[in-house]
């Protein structure tokens, strides 16, 4: 697999927040600076320029943007906070305030994740520590209106949502939260069920449900197919040693990628692998990165750089030392990372 990269400088005076590239539009961006602005770049020149109306966002701390798959919507909202917003693109008006509460919201990124069905927009949000819900953005209508989040009620689920993930066909929702102990917790639901059928289909338990115990949620992972995901793993996460190490099929002393198969419940393969750094606890570190293409692993951090896998034999194809893959631009090639403030670094896939 072969990259290439490039650098834009943004022509602007002040420091973007965060940013996002448009995934149907080519050249521009969407960028979010320290001022409260959103600002549209056209290859780098800002082009226009909208105040983000008044909310409780903390422009001082990290934030997160996302965007609907057909680009009317943008979500701001800060990582590890309470709140958080939506616009709608084509009026520049705010047409949802998020709220997650504040229950230990430092611990874990806000979970928030659009997607598209049947030609609608939807969004799935937190709205509070244990409860997500499904909005229906073109109607602002809220689809999973359900009161369940106080212990001893009916569908009481004593669960910390984390970052969410969506299968490519888009059936099941994956989140990577945490569990009181604390310990990470892979939770899987069935995204037709819960919008058609039952509001509390995200408080069911699911078979495929991976309790790990350790300290590391919001883990590097992705999603293979629409049966399988891929996430780092290291057996002294959970504090096993030597012995119990080599009784679960795993290296001693390494760090591991593992293929989890939701419907078999089961992991499938374990790849020793070391390329990705680690915390205190042994898990990997918060710039760890994991994606999936035509067959091929991508791991990525700051301090190891980039390795491409072959999935089926496990085997190192490249590595790439002083390349970091920040974030995926979706439906494209390209990945991207903020340098300094006004760069941009992209990085494409030319050939697999």
């Amino acid at each position: 697999m072969k990259f290439t990269k490039t650098q834009l400088i943004l022509a602007i005076e002040e420091d973007l927040l965060s940013f996002l590239f448009s995934a149907k539009k080519e050249g521009i961006i969407y960028g979010i600076t320290k001022q409260a602005s959103l600002i549209l770049f056209k290859n780098a020149v800002p082009i226009e320029r909208w105040e983000i109306p008044d909310s409780k966002i903390d422009w001082k701390k990290e934030i997160q943007v996302q965007l609907s798959p057909n680009e009317q919507y943008l979500s701001i909202s800060n990582t590890y906070g309470q709140y958080g917003l939506v616009l709608d693109l084509a009026t520049s008006l705010k047409v949802m305030e998020l709220n997650r509460q504040d229950y230990q919201v430092e611990h874990s990124g806000f979970p928030l994740l659009f997607f598209e069905k049947e030609g609608k927009q939807y969004l799935i949000h937190a709205t509070d520590w244990n409860k997500i819900d499904i909005t229906e953005l073109d109607s602002r209508r809220l689809l999973t209106e359900r009161n369940n989040t106080q212990y001893e009620q009916p569908h009481y689920l004593d669960y910390f949502y984390g970052e969410l993930h969506l299968c490519p066909k888009g059936k099941s929702l994956l989140s990577s939260g945490w569990l009181w102990g604390p310990a990470s917790y892979l939770r899987f639901i069935e995204l037709n069920p819960w919008l058609r059928e039952n509001k509390n289909q995200s408080e069911l338990g699911s078979p495929a449900n991976l309790c790990i115990m350790s300290y590391y949620w919001d883990r590097a992972l992705c999603w293979v197919d629409d049966s399988r995901i891929a996430y780092l793993y290291d057996p002294r996460e959970e504090g096993f040693d030597k012995k119990e190490s080599v009784e679960e099929g795993y290296k001693t002393n390494a760090g591991h990628i593992i293929l989890y198969n939701i419907h078999q419940f089961t992991a499938e393969k374990k790849i020793s692998f070391e390329g990705f750094s680690r915390n205190e606890y042994q898990g990997a570190s918060p710039d760890c990165r994991l994606y999936f293409f035509k067959q091929r692993l991508l791991i990525s951090s700051l301090a190891k750089g980039t390795y491409v896998l072959d999935i089926d034999s496990g085997k190192t194809l490249a590595h790439e030392a002083e390349m970091y893959l920040e974030r995926r631009i979706p439906g494209s090639k390209k990945f991207c990372r903020e340098k300094e403030g006004k760069k941009i670094e992209i990085i494409e896939i030319v050939s697999a």
